[in-house]
């Protein structure tokens, strides 16, 4: 399983409730009259309908209970067996644990958990296919980290440690009973390839793998199909390559298996060809070893899900609805039994990783640690790159489970039993539910772009750094997509295409992915003489297929030729795609009424006759128009909410710095805007901080050359003080925002370290562990509203670690090659 948001998480708790979340609470989930399953053709009676429970028994010791659709409760694999499961998916870590033996969690399944939960599958009378990462924790394409026993080994000793362990595992598991089908060799093993071997020497563990899976089969006469698994089947040539190489190689094997994510891994058809293909040309059976989606947006456990948007579900185009997730299943199978014969089936992966009790981050957090059933344990940290802690915790899953937040079965679970003949009555394919507002539905086709979504090349496009662009269509919304790389140095190029406009307002928007140090910014121009007719906020990128699409309004008086220009702008080795340009007109402009006897603006004299208004002169219009800036150039954000604040920097922005040149239009235009955006300036009600200590929301960044550690602070009472006492002031850290989730500043007596956190599970934890709670320093925003803070580890100095927080990309950039990145911390103005 690949999990996209591990570093991008801001772990905020809060107290929220179930209404709130839109959970329903003691609801019995009977078939309903609307609820509906279409009918799969030619289902074979063998067909694979399975389920990944790896995380089971940490939940079940975390005091979780699972129900029926009518809230009986029932044994897991009971509820599984009545819905129509008949096979068991089961990852095996070989030590998920750190030496003081504490869990890395995500069920801390080594071999004896995985025996527990194989027992009761096969109890149950399901099969079970083995999953061996090959790790001590999470193997996927981002890393394929070898166990910690196995670091030190050379290519042949570790491929023999890979088939001892691998044959000692699947004899002890035959010997309890467990009624082994399939076995994995790694999981996803794609460009990082299996158990640190990247290169030629994944095929030798392939082939050590193999063949232990074959002598254990051979000596028990209990048949094991040998199954490798990949993943991203929408880059169609790469994946079929890696069946290319497997026979190029002869590597032993039954399975070809994929993950398929219909929000991450592109069409059904596509899918369908994948499978059919392997099939075809090198005579193995498939396999969709990994699929799922969600059935609501909302979080369960104060731990931030992986899909937690609706844009995110755009590419599947299926709602965050039970039937939604029951469509998006029931279709995955359908994609599958359509590649033919050798397609075996479908395994959903974590339907029953739900919260472990509350919607509280704090409340839960004693029961990951303990029990392993979050998605990664503090115990980690150090082993696996991607867990820090400004991430670890829950299940980022829940949302996506087949039981709600209560365990009770969804009707969504009842497909696996109904695919095979149909259930309910299902609505015409015309009728079926859409995504709402899907931008693909509703602007795409609006667009007045001609070749916005690049499927005419680059027609129509200026691009001022070319030779790092290219067309792709690979990684894309739909179709081709503008792809970037470069590796050498930082990227900074403008993409540009002019449109002919007639008087109205008008929206830009553009959507892009790519790799955390690319930023855009939106930007429209006057082609004549290039005056900023718009310009957005610059937006950070989040990594792969994490679509961003900000955008901008514009209001044209006249006729006019418009630049839409896209500024991006990435440190060395940045990556990503561009896609889906759209401009489209959201008010026509009021036309004018020359007969009218009076405009809105006349007014009528004490006589009675209707007289012009004064119209100032642009003299006045200037002044005035510098007089409100200097005014809103002084607004400081510890006074005002974020969102009112944060609309009036926008408009800020969107003046420029020189209005000299400005017709008469223009200025009225600037001045009602920026008068607005004023009038819409909102105190805010209680305030985190004191904000007569405060200097324009600034947070000055401190250094103290001697210790080497960095001070944060809004006082500038303190910053002076500190100043006396030999620290330097390095500038403004970033700005204050005087609402929401508390940033704590904390001290450690012992080493003089300060740290910074939002997290209040964190925070409670290192007061217990002796810091000093020195207050608040200003509130972590929402992070579709604010910029990151990123958060490293380095040693200090004096000898001594300490951590480091950076607003500042090409900062953060050059940090993360030499310091340990530990995520975001928090999002701030």
């Amino acid at each position: 399983m690949k999990k996209q948001k591990w570093l991008m998480a801001t772990i905020l708790g809060g107290v929220v409730t179930l209404g709130m979340l839109g959970f329903a609470t003691n609801k019995t989930y009977a078939q309903e009259d609307d609820f509906y399953v279409r009918k799969v053709e030619d289902l074979t009676s063998d067909f694979i309908k399975g389920v990944d429970v790896s995380t089971l028994i940490a939940q079940e010791n975390s005091g979780i209970h699972y129900f029926d659709t009518k809230g009986n409760q029932q044994d897991i694999f009971d509820i599984f067996k009545a819905n129509g499961v008949n096979y068991v998916r089961i990852r095996v870590w070989n030590n998920p644990k750190n030496e003081q033996n504490q869990g890395y969690g995500a069920g801390n399944v080594d071999l004896q958990v995985a025996k527990t939960i194989g027992q009761r599958a096969t109890k149950a009378g399901m099969k079970v296919l083995i999953d061996f990462h090959y790790s001590d924790f999470w193997a996927d394409p981002g890393r394929q980290i070898p166990p910690k026993a196995w670091q030190s080994m050379d290519l042949s000793t570790k491929s023999q440690a890979l088939y001892q362990y691998t044959k000692d595992s699947l004899t002890e598991l035959l010997n309890a009973g467990v009624d082994v089908g399939m076995v994995q060799v790694g999981n996803e093993t794609t460009s990082s390839g299996l158990c640190g071997e990247a290169g030629e020497g994944r095929y030798t563990l392939f082939a050590q793998g193999s063949k232990a899976i074959r002598e254990v089969s051979q000596d028990f006469n209990h048949p094991m199909l040998v199954a490798l698994h990949f993943t991203n089947p929408e880059k169609t040539s790469t994946i079929l390559n890696y069946a290319h190489e497997l026979s190029n190689h002869q590597i032993d094997y039954d399975v070809f298996a994929t993950s398929y994510y219909s929000f991450w891994h592109g069409t059904l058809a596509n899918l369908t060809d994948i499978l059919k293909t392997v099939a075809d040309q090198y005579g193995k059976k498939t396999m969709i070893a990994e699929t799922s989606y969600a059935y609501t947006l909302a979080d369960g456990d104060g731990q931030p899900n992986v899909i937690d948007t609706p844009e995110e579900l755009y590419a599947g185009n299926y709602p965050a609805t039970v039937q939604g997730q029951a469509n998006a299943l029931r279709d995955v199978i359908d994609a599958t039994a359509k590649a033919g014969s050798n397609a075996l089936g479908v395994f959903y992966w974590e339907p029953a990783w739900i919260s472990v009790g509350s919607h509280n981050r704090a409340d839960n957090l004693a029961k990951w640690e303990q029990y392993g059933s979050g998605w990664a344990s503090q115990a980690a940290i150090g082993y696996d790159p991607n867990v820090s802690m400004s991430n670890y915790g829950g299940s980022e899953w829940d949302n996506q489970a087949l039981f709600n937040q209560q365990g009770q079965a969804l009707p969504s679970l009842s497909v696996f039993k109904y695919v095979n003949t149909g259930y309910g009555v299902a609505p015409k394919e015309d009728e079926r539910p859409q995504m709402p507002g899907d931008p693909l539905d509703e602007l795409l086709k609006n667009s007045l772009l001609t070749n916005g979504q690049f499927e005419k090349d680059l027609q129509g496009y200026q691009i001022d750094a070319a030779d790092y662009f290219n067309i792709v269509t690979s990684d894309s919304k739909s179709g081709k997509a503008l792809h970037y790389y470069r590796q050498d140095q930082a990227l900074s190029a403008t993409i540009s295409t002019s449109v002919n406009l007639t008087p109205g307002t008008y929206r830009f928007l553009a959507s892009a992915q790519g790799s955390q140090d690319s930023q855009i910014q939106l930007v429209a121009k006057h082609k004549d003489n290039q005056q900023i007719l718009a310009q957005g906020n610059r937006t950070s990128l989040t990594g792969w297929m994490n679509w961003q699409t900000p955008s901008i309004e514009f209001e044209l008086t006249q006729n006019t030729t418009v630049d839409l220009n896209v500024l991006l702008n990435g440190a060395a080795g940045c990556w990503g795609t561009m896609d889906n340009w759209i401009l489209v007109q959201t008010k026509a402009a009021t036309p004018t009424k020359p007969n009218s006897p009076a405009t809105p603006d006349s007014s009528e004299s004490d006589t009675g006759e209707t007289t012009a208004p004064i119209t100032p002169t642009r003299d006045q219009l200037l002044e005035k128009l510098a007089q409100q800036l200097q005014t809103a150039k002084q607004i400081s954000s510890a006074d005002y909410q974020v969102a009112s604040y944060l609309n009036l920097q926008a408009v800020l922005q969107q003046i420029p710095d020189t209005t000299v040149d400005a017709t008469l239009t223009q200025l009225e235009q600037h001045l009602a805007t920026l008068d607005a955006a004023l009038a819409a300036l909102t105190k805010v009600t209680k305030p985190l901080v004191d904000v007569t200590q405060v200097d324009h929301g600034q947070i000055f960044r401190l250094y103290h050359e001697k210790s080497g550690q960095h001070l944060f602070t809004f006082s500038v009472m303190e910053r002076d003080s500190l100043l006396k006492l030999g620290w330097q002031l390095e500038g403004t850290a970033w700005q204050l925002a005087n609402e929401g989730q508390a940033i704590v500043r904390l001290y450690n007596p012992f080493s003089g370290e300060h740290f910074y956190s939002a997290n209040q599970a964190e925070i409670t934890q290192l007061v217990a562990l002796g810091w000093q709670n020195e207050g608040c320093i200003g509130g972590s925003v929402d992070k579709r509203l604010g910029k990151p803070v990123y958060r490293f580890y380095y040693r200090a100095a004096n000898g001594s670690y300490t951590h480091f927080f950076t607003t500042n990309q090409l900062e953060a950039n050059l940090l993360k090659k030499i310091t340990t990145y530990e995520g975001i911390a928090f999002y701030t103005l």
